[in-house]
């Protein structure tokens, strides 16, 4: 009967221990699961996270390329407009330069105008002084043509 009780507390024993150890492998098991799930969080917001710094870097390219944009559409604008300027300011140039040339033709006329008045009282001297010397001739051949040569005899005008 000894034995059987030795062996019979060996196997409430050994029953207990089985029972600790299945209690020890379930906690285990329990503490191994919420391991897991504690890891399977941390992947999920880890991934989240990646998730995110991916979507800001994104949006941050997006801004960089608008801003790309808007600078290259500022800069070709700025350049139209400097190109416009540049044209405006050649065309300011050649009109001042006609007006330049306009007015240099405007003033040597004027000067030519004004050495053609000054010499005009000169010219109709001299004009004044050919009608006279003109008219001179003119009388010397009328008065040659109407008095007697000495070769020729007087013959006696109708008027006398």
């Amino acid at each position: 009967e000894r034995d059987q009780e030795q062996v019979a507390a060996r196997e409430i024993e050994l029953r207990r221990r089985e029972q600790e150890a299945r209690q020890v492998v379930e906690q285990k098991r329990l503490a191994l699961e919420e391991r897991e799930r504690q890891l399977q969080d941390l992947d999920k917001e880890s991934e989240q996270e990646h998730q995110q710094v991916l979507k800001l870097q994104a949006d941050a390219l997006k801004r960089r390329e608008h801003e790309l944009q808007n600078l290259e559409y500022v800069g070709k604008r700025e350049r139209e407009q400097l190109a416009e300027r540049e044209r405006a300011l050649r065309l300011r140039e050649e009109w001042l330069e006609a007006q330049h040339q306009a007015t240099e033709r405007q003033r040597r006329d004027l000067e030519q105008r004004e050495r053609d008045q000054e010499q005009e009282p000169e010219r109709q001297r001299r004009d004044l002084e050919q009608q006279e010397r003109d008219q001179e001739q003119e009388f010397l051949a009328d008065e040659q043509a109407y008095s007697p040569s000495p070769a020729r005899p007087e013959t006696p005008s109708p008027l006398r």
